[in-house]
């Protein structure tokens, strides 16, 4: 199922901190970053819809290791004219990644995600992969990478009685390619990107695209306000009944 909204929200930002070190440890010195979204949409009209989406993500770095996690969960509520009122979204995901000698052009890492989407009838999905990222700009104001991965997938599907699968649990080999671009425009206005597409290894049809794009205006040096575009696609989706 294809889902796209546009969510106004707010996003707290929370600016990396350094600890200082002796010069000959200058390479290890940690930096952290943190950001908190919270975002909602209000639709009126024959149907009423509430949907409100939250987002956390934080990591830690230095020159040799960088750990980065990330957390969302939306929810959504719709009336319908009968007044009858029903969950039509409701979803959770986590990510955990380990990236190795960060700041070089070419570096190795290993992530892992797991989440669960009522409206893609998924009970539960994880996933374990291997890859590398190529950085192709880092300069302070933009940067540009991208990233190949091989991914182990396992599903466990809530089939709906229109289903036209009767396989609940699946298992997969996914190849996984990331685009990833931020730009600050001017002192207060960032532009970022990312785009992630994961087909099935042997079954190109069968494939995954997550995408982010934002706007960040800088109104305090802890908040910002923004406007995202989010699109999350999943061609197994229907065949399990959303």
């Amino acid at each position: 199922e294809m889902r796209r909204w546009l969510v106004l929200g707010l996003c707290i930002a929370v600016p990396a901190v350094g600890t200082a070190q002796d010069p000959e440890g200058a390479d290890e010195t940690p930096r952290w970053r943190g950001q908190a979204d919270l975002g909602a949409s209000f639709f009126f009209g024959n149907t009423e819809q509430t949907l409100v989406t939250t987002r956390t993500a934080g990591a830690h770095a230095t020159e040799r290791l960088e750990i980065a996690s990330e957390a969302s969960f939306t929810y959504g509520e719709v009336t319908t004219q009968e007044d009858d009122e029903q969950v039509n979204r409701r979803s959770w995901l986590v990510k955990l990644g380990a990236s190795f000698h960060p700041m070089d052009n070419v570096s190795p890492f290993a992530s892992g995600a797991i989440e669960s989407s009522l409206e893609k009838r998924l009970d539960l999905r994880y996933s374990l992969g291997l890859g590398a990222n190529l950085n192709l700009v880092a300069r302070e104001e933009s940067k540009l990478d991208f990233s190949v991965a091989a991914l182990a997938e396992r599903t466990i599907a809530s089939l709906s009685e229109s289903a036209d699968t009767t396989d609940r649990r699946t298992r997969l080999l996914r190849g996984s390619a990331r685009l990833r671009a931020e730009h600050a425009i001017n002192q207060h206005v960032r532009f970022t990107s990312e785009t992630t597409y994961q087909p099935a290894l042997r079954a190109f049809d069968r494939f995954t695209v997550q995408s982010l794009t934002s706007l960040a205006y800088q109104m305090h040096r802890l908040l910002a306000f923004t406007v995202s575009l989010r699109d999350s696609y999943d061609s197994d989706a229907r065949t399990r009944g959303a």
